[in-house]
C-alpha cells in the first residue's frame, strides 16, 4: 500500500506541466531519528549527519496566490545505535523523497513554507554476524524558510519530522521517528515570474 501511494504521487508530479519555476539544489545537516525506542532492547538511533541533492519545481496553481511546489530529493545520512549483542553499529539511510509544499508567508526576499512528503528509505548496517538491509516508507512534515539572494539563487533552512521504523534489526523493530535540520541553497534555472 505504501509503495502504491508513492507511485501515485510520482505520477501526479510527472504529469504536471511544471509551470514556471525549476531549480537544482543541495543541502547538508543533521538527522536525529531516535526519538522513539525499541520495545525489546530500548535501542534508539543517535543523532547523525548527511547531505542531500534535489530538483524542485512548481506543480499546481491553486489560486492567484497559492502554488503547490514539488521537490524530488536524494538524501544520504549516517547514524549509530547500540544493540544488545552487537554493541555500537553504524546505519546508513538513503532516501528517495518527494515533498509537496506551499508558501505560508511571503515577502519580497523571504518565504516561509510548509508541506508534506514521503520517502522510500534504504537502510543498511553491517557488523560481525549482523547485516541489516531493508527498505521502508517514511512520511514527513516539512517546515522551512528561504531567503532569496537574487532572482535565481536562494538560501534556506529547513526542518522536518519523519515517521516510520526499521523492521527486523536483530529480531526487533527500531523506530525512526525523528527530526531533520538542514541548511542549503537552490539555483533556479527557470525563475518565477512575479
Amino acid at each position: 500500500m505504501k509503495k502504491l501511494i508513492l507511485i501515485a504521487m510520482l505520477i501526479l508530479a510527472a504529469s504536471s506541466a511544471g509551470y514556471a519555476q525549476f531549480g537544482l539544489g543541495a543541502s547538508a545537516g543533521m538527522l536525529y531519528p531516535g526519538i522513539g525506542k525499541s520495545d525489546v532492547s530500548q535501542s534508539q538511533f543517535d543523532p547523525g549527519w548527511g547531505y542531500e541533492f534535489f530538483i524542485r519545481h512548481n506543480l499546481v496553481q491553486i489560486s492567484d496566490s497559492l502554488m503547490v511546489k514539488a521537490r524530488w530529493s536524494y538524501r544520504h545520512y549516517k547514524t549509530t545505535t547500540v544493540l544488545p549483542n552487537v554493541l555500537e553499529i553504524w546505519f546508513k539511510f538513503n532516501y528517495l523523497t518527494l515533498d509537496f509544499f506551499i508558501d505560508i508567508i511571503r515577502s519580497e526576499n523571504f518565504k516561509l513554507y510548509s508541506g508534506l512528503g514521503g520517502s522510500l528509505v534504504s537502510v543498511f548496517a553491517e557488523k560481525d554476524f549482523l547485516e541489516v538491509n531493508a527498505t521502508e516508507f517514511a512520511p514527513e512534515i516539512v517546515l522551512g524558510g528561504e531567503y532569496f539572494l537574487s532572482e535565481n539563487y536562494n538560501l534556506f533552512l529547513e526542518g522536518s519530522f519523519q515517521f516510520g521504523s526499521v523492521s527486523d534489526v536483530d529480531g526487533q523493530s527500531i523506530p525512526m521517528y525523528g527530526v531533520r535540520l538542514v541548511f542549503g541553497a537552490t539555483m533556479f534555472l527557470i525563475s518565477e515570474e512575479e
